[in-house]
């Protein structure tokens, strides 16, 4: 074995002995030359493409400017004026404007003008300019043809013959019809300057030439970059470089050529601009562009022989050969276990050390494989554990966060996984809300059990509390020592607080309804289930383990109301809307409650089922209290008008002395005619006539005067108002003729009927009659007048008016008029309009008062007709 190593490296050093020239011109010619002149042309093609696209940049962006330029309304506005409201003087705001599109690059701009639609310049911020006609340049023609902002190629001036570089853009009117054209003018020195500030791109003696599309040299690099050379825009390219620039693209952008005989050549790259039909050459000449190229052959050459001299030291030490391989294994073997297993130890030979090379080339590509699946599990647990909406982490026995992802951070309020590590240090005192229950999660992992779906309140970042779910296991080492935990945890804070939400709204629901004696139901319309409180239950008094149906609430129902029921709920059921009720209960023990339902109808789009839901009120107490309240009333308006007909005692002792004095006269008249010789029979039977006539008429005084001092229960009957008023009339008689108030009755013809109480509507007329008379007491300079109106209102409604010429009522106060206890007068109980109003509300009227235009008030009341 150790002789034919032996000879494996004596047969080594002669073929390195041979080969090392060889492969230094190969690796120059071939490989080092080309890459580095490969570069050197990419770097001038970059630099031209570069210098292009610069230009590029500035005309388009020029132009833009420009063309936002022309939007401006001034503009549109002077230049739609009349030809004889554009001069100079009339336009000094637009010229002000365009002074300031020259100040934004000064130092280039020459002109800033605007042209009418003739081309006409009409405004210039060189005064000069004005008046000239620029209607053949191509700035003009080109933005009105396109409607666009618009870059000329490079133009030379009819007033001074120089170069510019010319952008416009049309002015268009409101509606979108051009009125002129927004012309910038530039000087050709700007295109200089870019140029010469790109000369450094590539290096030092390199410099960029832009040619227009007729062979003009537009700029060059070789001068000044604030001023154009003498006779630059009268040259024409090189002979050389028009052939160079005719191939140039083929198949590569970038050529040799020599500007003049007696220059040397240049290595040169061209770029074509897209926004003109120009085009960039980047030159440098050809010994700056070799000179890395050469001295990388000086370097080549210096290495040749230093590989020649490590070939003799090689030969001298051959037997050192005899370690290459097993040193080229053993480097190999480092880059496996520093986890590089792309590189594989090269094997040519069959020998010992080839078949371990072979075998250790065997293992590298099993153990690549193997990495290289473990990688693919850690970046699929890596995306797991970073995009993962629940919080993962890790937590040591002593209750430090060892790992968390994202998630976690953003659940607890911090910024990174990294900053929540670093801050937590005891979870148990810095998140737990309760640390004991730190201790419990602690004492469970300590026994082996893991932990699911434990709900916890924590501590975020900010203080802020928040509820989360959390569930995790142990991890224990291989004597069962607890190493760390990990698990999950989710922030359920909202789910949390609606369920508290709902529970707080069920606790205060299913407390107030006993109190306000409401309960609540669910009625499934297509299956017949209905659902009830518990107050419901205790409503219907019946156990709550009852199943409650129609049928059941209809035997509770009062005898009474079960029709009227029957059909709420059938009307509801089939025209599927919203009802609201009121009816009896008839309970088992004897007892009757008031009940108030409505309900509102849910109906299914997609089903078509029908669900209704609602309350149930208890208003017992109220319509008990309501029955209170209208005995009250009536006892009151019965006080009242006893006290009235107090009021009234003279005028009622008028009209029932007027008929007894009338019977006294006729009955003394009679038994004189009867005394005579011959008894005039005829007169006897006329007084007995009038006698029977004026009792009828003291009947009649006494039974109003009765029935309004009776205490009876309201009686509605169809009614004709203008009836009651005429019986109202002869109780008043005598209180009007004593405070000598002239009484006029309007009444209207064919009035409707009203459904109403006699005595309760006589009640307020003898009101408002009385409370008339009282205003004029204290009138002198004028006839005290009291008027009783009767008409229709609305057609459904008939109003009665009474008014007085007294001393009126004050606007701001009326509607404390009928206040309870309101009064104006020295010595009345202020009831009177509050009775009033309250028994025309309860015939379903209104009653109000208004103040005349000249002296006293109106009381009104209106009532419903009878239908």
């Amino acid at each position: 074995m150790t002789v034919r190593l032996r000879t494996k490296v004596l047969l080594a050093f002669l073929a390195v002995s041979l080969c090392p020239l060889s492969l230094i011109a190969y690796r120059d010619s071939e490989v080092t030359r080309s890459a580095l002149t490969r570069s050197a042309y990419q770097s001038l093609s970059a630099a031209a493409s570069q210098t292009a696209l610069r230009l590029d940049t500035f005309m388009a962006a020029t132009a833009n400017v420009v063309g936002t330029e022309a939007k401006m309304p001034a503009l549109a506005e002077y230049l739609s004026r009349p030809a004889g409201a554009q001069a100079p003087a009339k336009g000094e705001d637009v010229l002000d404007m365009l002074e300031a599109f020259a100040e934004k690059n000064s130092v280039f701009t020459s002109s800033v003008a605007v042209l009418d639609l003739h081309g006409r310049i009409v405004l210039d911020t060189q005064p000069s300019n004005i008046g000239l006609d620029e209607s053949a340049t191509r700035h003009f023609r080109g933005a009105l043809e396109t409607g666009l902002p618009h870059a000329s190629d490079l133009e030379f001036s009819t007033s001074d013959g120089k170069p510019y570089l010319t952008f416009s853009s049309p002015v268009k009117a409101p509606d979108g019809k051009p009125v002129g054209v927004l012309r910038e003018r530039y000087s050709a020195a700007v295109l200089q300057y870019m140029i010469v500030e790109n000369n450094r791109l590539v290096g030092p003696e390199s410099f960029a030439i832009v040619l227009g599309d007729d062979g003009l040299v537009l700029a060059d690099g070789h001068q000044s970059p604030w001023q154009l050379g003498e006779g630059m825009f009268e040259s024409r390219r090189p002979p050389g470089l028009a052939e160079a620039l005719a191939s140039a693209g083929r198949p590569v952008p970038y050529f040799t050529v020599r500007l003049s005989k007696d220059e040397s050549p240049s290595h040169a790259a061209v770029s074509n601009m897209t926004t003109q039909p120009w085009t960039v050459v980047f030159l440098q000449p050809q010994d700056v562009f070799l000179a890395p190229i050469r001295a990388h052959m000086r370097e080549t050459v210096l290495l040749a022989v230093v590989i020649a001299g490590a070939v003799a030291v090689a030969a001298i030490a051959g037997a050192q050969l005899l370690t290459g391989p097993i040193v080229r294994l053993m480097a190999a073997v480092r880059r496996v276990a520093d986890g590089h297993f792309e590189g594989k130890v090269t094997v040519r030979s069959r020998d010992e050390i080839g078949a371990l090379a072979n075998a250790f080339n065997v293992m590298t590509d099993r153990l690549k494989a193997t990495v290289e699946g473990l990688r693919r599990s850690e970046e699929n647990y890596r995306g797991i554990y970073e995009n993962a909406l629940e919080g993962m982490w890790r937590v040591s026995r002593d209750c430090r966060v060892l790992s968390a992802n994202p998630a976690m951070a953003r659940i607890l309020g911090y910024a990174s996984p990294e900053e929540l590590m670093a801050s937590v240090i005891d979870i148990g005192r810095q998140l737990y809300v309760r640390p004991q229950e730190r201790d419990a999660v602690l004492l469970a992992y300590g026994r082996g059990t893991a932990i699911e779906g434990r709900e916890s309140e924590f501590y975020r970042k900010d203080g802020q509390r928040i509820w989360v779910l959390t569930s995790g296991r142990p991890v224990h080492d291989d004597s069962g020592q607890f190493l760390f935990a990990e698990g999950f945890v989710t922030d359920i804070t909202r789910r949390k607080r609606a369920e508290e939400e709902l529970r707080r709204s069920a606790a205060y629901v299913t407390a107030a309804q006993p109190l306000s004696r409401t309960g609540s139901f669910g009625w499934h319309v297509s299956s017949g289930t209905i659902y009830w409180s518990d107050e419901t239950f205790r409503i219907f008094q019946c156990d709550g383990a009852s199943v409650p149906t129609v049928g059941f609430i209809l035997d509770r129902t009062h005898p009474q109301d079960r029709a009227f029921v029957q059909h709420v709920i059938d009307q509801a059921r089939q025209e599927r809307t919203d009802f609201d009720c009121e009816h009896r209960l008839l309970l088992p023990d004897g007892s009757v409650r008031y009940l108030h339902v409505v309900a509102h109808a849910l109906e299914n789009t997609e089903s078509g089922d029908l669900e209704f839901v609602g309350a149930v009120m208890d208003v017992t107490e109220r319509k008990r209290a309501e029955e209170a309240l209208h005995q009250t009333q009536a006892e009151l308006a019965h006080v009242s008008r006893v006290t009235t007909l107090g009021e009234l005692v003279a005028s009622i002792a008028h009209e029932v002395n007027q008929p007894l004095a009338a019977i006294v006269a006729d009955a003394n008249a009679s038994l004189n005619w009867l005394a005579t010789r011959t008894p005039d029979l005829g007169g006897v039977r006329e007084a007995l006539a009038g006698i029977v006539k004026d009792g009828h008429r003291a009947a009649d005084v006494i039974q109003r005067i009765r029935q309004l001092a009776t205490r009876t229960g309201p009686e509605k009957a169809r009614l004709d108002v203008n009836d009651v008023i005429r019986d109202v009339v002869p109780l008043i008689g005598t209180e009007v003729r004593s405070h000598e108030v002239s009484l006029r009755i309007d009444l209207a013809a064919a009035l409707p009927p009203v459904l109403a109480d006699r005595i309760q509507l006589q009640q307020v007329l003898i009101n408002f009659v009385i409370n008339g008379i009282e205003a004029m007491a204290s009138v002198d300079d004028r006839l005290r007048e009291l008027v009783i109106r009767t008409q229709p209102h609305d057609d459904d409604q008939v109003v009665v008016a009474v008014q007085d010429a007294g001393v009126g009522i004050d606007a701001q106060k009326t509607d404390q008029l009928f206040s309870a206890f309101y009064t104006t007068k020295p010595h009345g109980m202020g009831m009177g309009l509050s009775i009033s109003r309250s028994i025309i509300e309860a015939h379903g009227g209104w009653l109000w008062a208004t103040a005349n235009p000249e002296h006293g008030a109106t009381f009104h009341f209106a009532l419903p007709k009878v239908p």
